[in-house]
């Protein structure tokens, strides 16, 4: 009986599993062509057959691992797709069409996207209200209020600093 630490993907529970068996599968790296067999197993609850490790070398139910995923985007943003299929069946022996080129950098831009969306939601607008900095000509002073933006961040050297935009000043009296 395999021990399997993933859950059923169809009733999300883990109650034991029986072996199905083995398949064969092939997969496609930037070094070649690596065949496998993957252990297929049945959920002893709801009964649904499944592979508890396809997802080792690719994405769930692809078949391009994820290093040359990566290599066929970044050759595909500096050459042709037509050019990178080549390049990937003369350097690694691997069948990539155009046509796959250009839906793995769809993905990898889509992938992008969904990251800086996520990234920039998540930077808030900073109040600093009554900071306790007193400006004016009066001798009390009145409270200076600021409005700040963190629009991103930088390295220089090992230190990272936020970049900062002014969004608003205002001076209560």
């Amino acid at each position: 009986m395999p021990r399997a630490s993933s859950l059923c993907p169809q009733c999300a529970e883990s109650p034991g599993f029986e072996r199905r068996g083995k398949r064969q599968r092939c997969f496609y790296t930037r070094y070649g062509k690596v065949e496998s067999a993957l252990l297929q197993v049945t959920c002893r609850r709801c009964g649904c057959t499944f592979s508890p490790f396809v997802g080792f070398f690719s994405e769930r139910g692809k078949r391009y691992s994820r290093d040359l995923v990566q290599s066929l985007v970044l050759s595909a943003l500096t050459v042709s797709y037509h050019e990178t299929s080549r390049r990937a069946k003369r350097e690694a022996g691997v069948k990539a069409a155009a046509i796959t080129v250009w839906r793995e950098l769809r993905g990898a831009y889509q992938r992008y996207e969904r990251r800086q969306k996520k990234a920039s939601s998540s930077r808030g607008v900073l109040v600093a209200d009554s900071t306790g900095v007193k400006t004016g000509k009066t001798k009390r002073g009145s409270s200076l209020n600021l409005a700040i933006k963190v629009i991103g961040r930088e390295i220089k050297g090992k230190r990272a600093r936020l970049k900062k935009e002014l969004v608003s000043l205002s001076q209560v009296a």
